[in-house]
């Protein structure tokens, strides 16, 4: 028997087992790649949820940045408005204070002394004195006058209006009849209150004294500051309970 014979593997049992062979590393390779599939979308996933987070506490991050800008805003507007405020008291208080130039209506009062020659008043009583002036003063400021001056010299709360023979001395300087005394307020209440009521003190003195007293309503009146160098050596500003 030729040993040859014996060993030779008929031919479609080697065409079998080829397509075994083929099939069994196709499956393999197969798994491999799904294998291999599901491990990158599972790093994806993961990728995915990650950035999902991250923009999540990005977001979180700008809502408590918008928060926190609209509250500088606020805080920017409420400064704004305190120096607004400030501002304006300052101004107030300037005015009030004689420190700054004003303008606006209210009343001209020009006052002089009786030059009749009626011998019923003496010559004293035909007089302007600084009382005079002064009461005239305290009642425009009782009327609501927020400005006044005499002959240009603005009145403040430190003014003295006294006399040094025939004239007046102002703010430390010398002033002579007639006086020109202007405030600035209500004109009506003004004119009403400090002239022609019969319980003012200048009807009081036109009337029974003869000075004469001539006042108008005006709508545009100026007054200038007060040019003085006011120091303050004693007062001291305190807080209430100190």
């Amino acid at each position: 028997m030729d040993k040859s014979k014996i060993f030779k593997i008929p031919l479609f049992i080697t065409i079998f087992l080829a397509i075994i062979l083929t099939m069994f590393y196709s499956s393999i390779e197969l798994d491999i790649e799904e294998l291999f599939g599901a491990k990158k979308i599972s790093e994806i996933k993961k990728d995915l949820d990650n950035s999902t987070s991250e923009i999540s506490n990005l977001k979180q991050e700008v809502n408590e940045s918008n928060d926190k800008i609209k509250l500088l805003k606020q805080d920017l507007e409420n400064i704004n408005l305190d120096s607004l405020e400030m501002y304006t008291q300052i101004s107030v208080l300037k005015i009030l204070c004689g420190r700054s130039d004003v303008r606006g209506p209210g009343i001209t009062i020009r006052v002089a002394d009786n030059i009749s020659d009626d011998e019923f008043f003496n010559i004293n009583d035909k007089i302007v004195h600084d009382l005079d002036v002064r009461m005239i003063i305290n009642q425009l400021n009782r009327a609501g006058a927020e400005a006044i001056a005499v002959n240009g010299k603005r009145i403040v709360n430190t003014t003295e209006v006294i006399c040094i023979g025939p004239v007046l001395r102002i703010n430390g300087e010398a002033v002579a009849a007639p006086f020109i005394i202007k405030a600035i307020g209500d004109p009506d209440v003004l004119m009403e209150e400090a002239i022609t009521s019969q319980e003012s003190y200048a009807y009081d003195l036109k009337t029974n004294y003869g000075i004469d007293i001539k006042a108008m309503k005006n709508y545009d009146i100026n007054i200038s500051k007060n040019i003085e160098n006011i120091e303050v050596n004693f007062a001291k500003l305190y807080e209430e309970g100190e």
